[in-house]
């Protein structure tokens, strides 16, 4: 990203800052509800 940037190319350094943001929201959010137990999800969704 840097390297990009420092070479002129702006928008290789904007789409790898965005999928890289991208990519950590969905290790972040994702990994921790695969750990949920199935019945702490079928739970929340109840109205």
């Amino acid at each position: 990203m840097i390297a990009g940037a420092l070479k002129g190319e702006d928008d290789i350094a904007i789409g790898n800052l965005i999928v890289s943001n991208i990519y950590n929201m969905v290790i972040v959010l994702g990994i921790p509800a695969l750990n949920l137990p199935k019945h702490a999800r079928l739970r929340s969704f109840r109205p």
